[in-house]
């Protein structure tokens, strides 16, 4: 019962929605970074190995980036920070299809893997803070599950678009949706109805 009490009370929290479905494109623009930039990479006739090479950068961005991040977060609050990040993200995926070579895709590939980093450990740490106290493990569950389905759909969604336009396209349209989504959040969080007491204005 209280498991489904507090079940209830996570999904009827727009905050907590809204941010989770926010990670969720975020992870739907990484389930179209990881799948179709190879294959973007080897149509433009890079070696594999320059292929495997872009991702250990990103991952490597990735991984510095999540503790300076995460601080940055917390001092700088949690909605500019996933707000940033988006835009960052969307700014990484347009410069792709202009990109020709594999140090012209390095930059690229680091922006991404920053803006994973900002965006990732900020929706977490916002959906505990519009928790209520004994539900944090039931909201980052739902914020977890609602991500696993935008980043299964990541594939599913570019290779449609690719099929139908290409990937020029592809990497544009789902820059241009972050670049929609991080211009808004803020703005739409702050429309959200929460009876969150403890939310400090900075977030």
């Amino acid at each position: 019962k209280d498991m489904g009490r507090g079940l209830k009370e996570i999904t009827q929290n727009r905050g907590i929605m809204v941010t989770s479905c926010v990670e969720a494109i975020q992870y739907l623009a990484f389930g179209a970074f990881e799948t179709f930039l190879p294959l973007y990479c080897i149509a433009i006739g890079m070696e594999k190995t320059l292929i495997g090479a872009l991702f250990t950068i990103q991952l490597i961005g990735t991984t510095l980036t999540k503790p300076v991040m995460g601080r940055f977060s917390d001092k700088y609050g949690r909605r500019q920070m996933i707000s940033m990040g988006l835009i960052t993200g969307a700014i990484a995926l347009g410069m792709i299809p202009f990109l020709k070579s594999f140090w012209t895709m390095i930059p690229a590939s680091v922006l991404f893997g920053i803006s994973l980093s900002t965006v990732t450990v900020s929706t977490a740490a916002f959906v505990s803070d519009l928790a209520k106290s004994g539900s944090y493990g039931s909201a980052l569950g739902v914020m977890s599950t609602i991500m696993d389905v935008g980043h299964a759909s990541g594939p599913i969604i570019s290779g449609l678009i690719i099929a139908k336009f290409g990937y020029l396209q592809m990497f544009l349209m789902i820059a241009i949706i972050l670049f929609i989504i991080g211009g808004s959040f803020s703005s739409i969080i702050s429309k959200t109805k929460t009876q969150i007491e403890k939310i400090d204005d900075p977030y």
